[in-house]
């Protein structure tokens, strides 16, 4: 019996490659950032909030603008933060995919569109980056508004269909193979 698995693993085509060594490199680059700059991360993060009052709501009362304030720098630096972890988890669960895709999936076109889903998915990180830069500006409930309908959402989709569609295609082409091994056996009686 034929092995149903390959006897060489395929990389993912060069864009997918590419999109998530960047974001990896990106990632490993913010995460040395932070550890290094943080307290001037946290410095320019408290100035920049007090210069825009409008924009987060301050009043000018020193007691509640002491409490506001921090809670602003926070949300920025959670989402460095977050864009740092999940930058380097997802690069890597994409390049795995993606080298399940090249190697297992036999139709041309469905690799082509998994593919597609996969670069789609791995810039699902940036959405972190975005929040964490649009706060400022923008206050952090429209941040997070614009970060999740824009980057987000439509990314972390694209993944989950991904794999979602690469479960269904193995499960079909398993199925085809096992139809088609049993279609051509001898009949016995």
């Amino acid at each position: 019996m034929r092995s149903p698995w390959p006897t060489s693993w395929r990389c993912p085509p060069l864009p997918v490659l590419f999109l998530s060594v960047l974001i990896l490199a990106l990632a490993e680059t913010a995460g040395a950032i932070i550890g290094r700059y943080r307290g001037d991360i946290n410095t320019w993060l408290t100035e920049a909030v007090s210069r825009r009052p409008e924009v987060h709501g301050l009043t000018g009362s020193r007691d509640y603008d002491a409490e506001l304030i921090p809670q602003i720098v926070f949300q920025s630096e959670a989402g460095l933060s977050f864009f740092h972890t999940h930058g380097e988890g997802m690069a890597l669960v994409v390049l795995a995919g993606g080298t399940v895709v090249s190697s297992l999936v036999a139709s041309r076109a469905a690799r082509g569109f998994l593919n597609v889903l996969l670069a789609a998915g791995v810039v699902f990180p940036l959405g972190f980056l975005a929040y964490a830069g649009l706060i400022v500006p923008m206050g952090v409930d429209p941040a997070v508004d614009w970060a999740e309908r824009w980057i987000l959402i439509p990314a972390g989709s694209a993944v989950t269909a991904a794999f979602a569609l690469l479960a269904l295609a193995l499960v079909v082409q398993g199925v085809r193979a096992r139809g088609a091994r049993k279609g051509s056996a001898p009949a016995t009686r």
